[in-house]
């Protein structure tokens, strides 16, 4: 065999290796976390909260579809009636574009950190301004319901803005403002938010759903382990002959264990039993909402009447 032969070979192998390791998709090396005992002990509770999660997300979907024919917009003109179909026409696409998707992520991760972290947050901003009132000799004004009350309010309002950012149906109804009924345009920014929703919850949302409650069943096992490894180094603390103050603390991570452990497994059944059918669920919430949009469509814009039939007796041939 020739060495331009050898040459050529050599080559060819190594496009295809870089080829096969350009063809490779790129992703973050990321493993899982059923082998810590924190996540193991809160493996239950997340459990729980994804399948409530997957429960709320399809209430929500379903009372959004129900209401949507009922809040249609009624423009009586028909180049409004065009520009309102446009609008809902844009919403129902942003709720399954990346950005609004993004968006909508991350407004759930900011309100539940919020739900969960507020009252610790609003105690440390009410005693900063308390301390500056009474400073300034304002001894008697309480600014604790008032400052939990704006802080609220403020987060709230800067998630809906970042949303209507994202949005661009809002982007349509902003640049067409003065061309509409001014009813007409609020009932229509109102459909548009309500259709935007449904459609990221019956698209995406679920979606989202049924991987995380896909990806902590799949952990299940090596959360069990994880607990009954835990179990076992406190049978061996015990027996090890520590003093009372240690043998207690760990009689006490004994039965946290202990309880952990048959919440997880109580936990695997709710979640076997929630994705028994969850294609089913997700088909029926995809349907519910697409029948929905339709029916919004025709009350924006009914279709023509249809002409009377005639009475009079067919032409003879």
């Amino acid at each position: 065999m020739s060495s331009s032969w050898h040459r050529t070979l050599r080559f060819s192998s190594l496009f295809l290796g870089l080829y096969a390791c350009a063809a490779r998709p790129l992703a973050p090396l990321t493993a899982t976390s059923a082998s810590s005992t924190g996540y193991a002990l809160a493996y239950p509770d997340n459990a729980r909260e994804s399948v409530e999660s997957f429960a709320a997300h399809k209430k929500q979907a379903h009372e959004l579809s129900v209401s949507l024919p009922a809040r249609a917009p009624q423009p009586k003109l028909e180049a409004e009636r065009a520009q309102v179909l446009y609008v809902v026409d844009q919403a129902d696409a942003d709720g399954r574009r990346t950005s609004n998707v993004e968006a909508r992520r991350s407004e759930r991760a900011v309100r539940a950190f919020w739900e969960s972290e507020r009252g610790a947050i609003g105690s440390r901003v009410t005693g900063a301004t308390q301390k500056q009132l009474t400073e300034n000799g304002c001894t008697q004004v309480d600014s604790q319901a008032a400052v939990q009350q704006a802080l609220r309010e403020g987060v709230s309002r800067q998630l809906d803005k970042r949303l209507r950012r994202e949005s661009e149906a809002q982007r349509y109804l902003d640049e067409i403002k003065g061309h509409l009924q001014s009813g007409t345009w609020t009932a229509a920014q109102r459909s548009a938010e309500d259709v935007a929703l449904a459609s990221y919850l019956v698209y995406v949302a679920l979606v989202d759903d049924v991987l995380e409650l896909q990806r902590l069943a799949s952990e299940y096992e090596t959360v069990v382990a994880t607990l009954r490894a835990g179990l076992d180094r406190e049978r061996a603390v015990q027996s090890s002959g520590v003093g009372p103050r240690d043998l207690e603390a760990s009689r006490e991570r004994t039965r946290l264990l202990t309880t952990k452990l048959s919440a997880a497994q109580s936990a695997k059944a709710t979640l076997d039993q929630t994705l028994t059918s969850y294609e089913a669920q997700l088909q029926k919430a995809r349907s519910e909402y697409e029948q929905a949009l339709d029916a919004l469509r025709a009350k924006i814009s009914p279709p023509p009447p249809q002409p009377a039939p005639s009475s009079a007796a067919p032409a003879k041939s």
